[in-house]
């Protein structure tokens, strides 16, 4: 996707170094951007003789302001502009101007003026009938069936990841599409759509911090659980503490609490959850919100090849094959998690529900390859749910923007 002018909104140090941490090699393509910049100022500022008045200069600047002005309002953007590579300059500065308008309008949420509706109020406590399970909310990165694309090759027993233990497949429809782990986030401690925000939607974390109490994470403290959320970057990227502690999180656990400067395998999230279980078991059930991101792009790089010293490409694109390689991590790193479960902790019982938060990038392009960008990016606009279908295990199908605890 190309950047807009709402999102200068989750632009800050975080957000950069989240960048830098994904894409290294970017760090001196901004040494290199920024030297070249410098010394077209400087030769500007030397060569460029022509002076104008001030007056002449601001009435230049407020004809042109007008003149987008009514650009941006006469023909606005549209979301599947977003994803097409062209007109960079153009729609930022008119989205610019939509964004400061639907702002002024009606604020940051699409909402009627009344309802008829309420949502209903939730029990100050609750009183079970028999021991309730700990539960983990495993966020599994960039989870999806790759075969959804045609011709995609796969390992042996590559499809067993994708089934719960009745043996059905069953998939998640989120609201992002290549990238956006926080609306998944969002829809799955709420319960809420993150499309309510509109324009406003890249930045829902932060806009809800402080302000969305509801969540599945203080319905369970009500009966009794105590919450985690173990998190693999910092706390403050795009809000996140704020968010999660907002929704019920009792205890947050980010990067630097966890002990890590770098994105890890699965297994090193997993040992940390069954750290916490064995150390607050007693103290009643535990929910844990469990992040990963063996899966997460960029794929043009080996992570950690020691895990897969039998590793063989499989004759696919080469993010694809790397894809599948971490893939097989992931899948390896939680049955090894079943099983420690299993036998460190024999009298207590789980529930443990994994999702995929979005396709990966490449999602769109394998799913019907005959697509041409405008053709694609109108797709992606119209929310078909072929590029909006992720894993969904040990739950019911669940739609972005219902409940996962129903009424």
């Amino acid at each position: 996707m190309t950047v807009d002018f709402v999102d200068l909104m989750i632009i800050d140090q975080d957000t950069s170094a989240f960048l830098l941490a994904a894409y290294p090699s970017l760090r001196g393509w901004i040494v290199l951007a920024a030297t070249v910049t410098a010394a077209l100022l400087i030769a500007a500022w030397r060569l460029d003789r022509y002076r104008a008045r001030m007056r002449t200069g601001l009435i230049g600047a407020s004809l042109r302001m007008v003149a987008l002005v009514a650009l941006s309002l006469s023909f606005p953007t549209n979301l599947h502009e977003d994803f097409l590579d062209q007109n960079y300059v153009s729609k930022f500065a008119r989205t610019g101007v939509e964004a400061i308008h639907e702002f002024s309008s009606h604020g940051y949420l699409e909402s009627d003026v009344s309802v008829a509706e309420r949502l209903k109020t939730a029990p100050t406590a609750c009183h079970p009938s028999r021991k309730l399970p700990h539960i983990i909310l495993l966020h599994d990165e960039s989870s999806f069936d790759v075969t959804a694309g045609p011709g995609i090759k796969v390992p042996p027993g590559y499809h067993r990841h994708f089934q719960s233990l009745d043996g059905k497949a069953r998939k998640l429809v989120v609201e992002g599409v290549g990238g956006p782990s926080w609306f998944a986030e969002y829809n799955v401690l709420t319960g809420l759509s993150a499309r309510s925000f509109g324009r406003f939607a890249t930045s829902v974390t932060r806009i809800a911090a402080g302000h969305v109490s509801r969540g599945l994470p203080h319905s369970l403290s009500r009966c009794g659980y105590k919450t985690f959320s173990l998190y693999p970057f910092y706390g403050a990227f795009l809000g996140s503490r704020a968010f999660q502690t907002t929704t019920g999180i009792a205890r947050y656990l980010d990067m630097l609490d966890l002990g890590t400067r770098d994105f890890e395998a699965d297994r090193f999230y997993f040992d940390r959850a069954v750290k916490i279980i064995e150390r607050e078991r007693g103290n009643g059930p535990l929910f844990l919100y469990v992040y990963t991101v063996a899966n997460h792009f960029p794929w043009d790089t080996r992570l950690r090849t020691e895990l897969t010293p039998g590793w063989r490409d499989l004759g696919n694109a080469p993010d694809i094959d790397e894809y599948i390689r971490r893939q097989g991590m992931t899948a390896h790193d939680y049955s090894s998690l079943l099983e420690r479960l299993a036998q460190e902790f024999p009298a207590e019982s789980f529930l443990i529900v994994r999702y995929g938060d979005h396709q990966p990038q490449f999602g769109a392009r394998i799913i019907d390859p005959s697509l041409g960008k405008e053709a694609l990016a109108r797709r992606l606009e119209a929310s078909d749910p072929r590029y909006l279908a992720t894993l969904c295990d040990r739950c019911g199908e669940f739609h972005a923007g219902r409940s996962l605890l129903g009424d």
